[in-house]
């Protein structure tokens, strides 16, 4: 029987009236999430917590699972189905499913400070002055953040035994789990109704319910998937763009962009490579005024103590920024194919910098596309494949260079994941002590 794992998260259970984990606004159910959401916040203010989920657990008791939850429990007649879920609500369960794994913990169960005592609570409140058989206050059965997540190695094992992976009502932006996707090789098929920012998965644009019949259908009577790639960006102006490709990829606008020619290319000895080049070309690192991806960059650096203004003053510093992909994506997904067509081009420009001693890989289309370079320069894969929270502690090193893979910089959601800018921060700290 095929093993069928699903990655959920509080997209699901939003169509059955519970409010999704982080709103537009920053705000859960019109708290600051640090206030009711950190293990910080624990010490501070017991009752704010232990008020937030006792209401919490009197919300779960009214609502019901909704039709996601349903189709996907009827999929267990078929396969060996695993649900791996970010949501601490008991709907997977309520629906029948009878494989599930909570990495942020549950809302019907309560523990002692240290979480060593685990116990079931149902829909009752959890007051102050309620202990626990160790003395301790009781506390809601949550992953908190600052706190570990236990369960995230288990899951890790699951992913990489699965014949098939679907991630239902996720924005993958939640870490460490948002890496959990990277934990196999195998189709991965993502329900969402928002764009998603990933070049390896098969995108299904559509709510939790919707997109779990379209999958059910899919699986069990061959109906093609309706996989929405938006083309609304085709009649982007680019100005900066000056040179046509030669691949006729797909899914991107078919220019190239590449930089003005720089001086004293000898001098450069390190190599940061984002993903793509952005939807506005005067976002781009060289561009006029205030260009985001530079401003990102700057964010970074800035707070090692680099003071990095300008572009020149990157170069003037032996530092080279580029992209991995040249032309503009049409979209979020990008294609295997076009990413290797990309690593062609990229590979032209990094062997004019004779002199690089180190190469930093800022998101997944530079790791993919480093590995591609290497393969056919030296028949090897110089990055593993795992997530890059797992992958980034590594060291990498060929042919005298050393490679840092890390997250993307220049996106639109830079700065909101807090945990994310300070890896990145880390890992550019280790490479610029490369350059000593």
């Amino acid at each position: 029987m095929k093993h069928l794992v699903v990655f959920t998260g509080a997209g699901i259970s939003a169509e059955s009236g519970i409010s999704t984990f982080r709103d537009s606004n920053g705000l859960w159910e019109n708290y600051d999430v640090h206030q009711v959401a950190h293990i910080s916040s624990w010490s501070k203010n017991k009752s704010l917590m232990l008020d937030f989920y006792n209401q919490r657990r009197k919300q779960l008791q009214q609502v019901k699972p909704n039709d996601a939850h349903l189709v996907l429990a009827g999929l267990e007649r078929y396969f060996k189905v695993s649900v791996i879920t970010q949501n601490v609500d008991n709907l997977h369960e309520m629906a029948g499913s009878s494989n599930v794994i909570h990495l942020h913990g549950e809302l019907t169960k309560a523990c002692n400070e240290s979480k060593t005592e685990v116990i079931d609570i149902a829909y009752n409140d959890i007051k102050l002055g309620d202990r626990a058989a160790d003395g301790s206050q009781l506390r809601p059965f949550i992953v908190w953040f600052g706190e570990q997540v236990p369960m995230m190695k288990k899951a890790e094992n699951i992913v990489m035994s699965a014949d098939l992976l679907l991630v239902v009502g996720t924005s993958l932006q939640v870490y460490p789990a948002a890496n959990l996707i990277d934990f196999t090789e195998k189709p991965i098929y993502v329900i969402d109704p928002q764009p998603l920012n990933r070049s390896d998965v098969t995108l299904i644009q559509a709510k939790a319910s919707e997109g779990m019949k379209l999958f059910k259908a899919f699986l069990l009577e061959d109906k093609p998937l309706p996989v929405y790639i938006k083309q609304s960006n085709k009649n982007i102006k680019v100005e900066k763009m000056n040179k046509t490709c030669e691949f006729n990829c797909s899914d991107v606008i078919i220019k190239k962009y590449f930089q003005e020619s720089i001086a004293k290319k000898d001098a450069i000895k390190l190599i940061l490579i984002s993903e793509a080049f952005p939807q506005n070309s005067e976002d781009y690192f060289d561009g006029k005024g205030e260009p985001q991806f530079l401003k990102n960059t700057n964010t970074v650096f800035n707070s090692l103590g680099f003071n990095y203004q300008t572009y020149s003053d990157y170069l003037n510093n032996g530092i080279y920024l580029t992209t991995a992909i040249k032309c503009i994506k049409k979209d979020y997904l990008v294609s295997s194919e076009t990413l290797k067509n990309c690593s062609l081009n990229l590979e032209k420009e990094l062997d004019e910098f004779v002199n690089k001693r180190a190469i930093m890989l800022m998101g997944d289309f530079a790791i993919k596309a480093m590995n591609y370079i290497w393969k056919r320069k030296f028949n090897e894969k110089i990055i593993p494949a795992g997530s890059t929270y797992k992958i980034r502690g590594g060291v990498y090193e060929s042919n005298g260079i050393r490679f840092f893979p890390s997250y993307t910089q220049t996106g639109d959601s830079f700065g909101l994941e807090k945990s994310k800018v300070a890896m990145i921060k880390e890992d550019v700290e280790k490479a610029m002590k490369i350059l000593v």
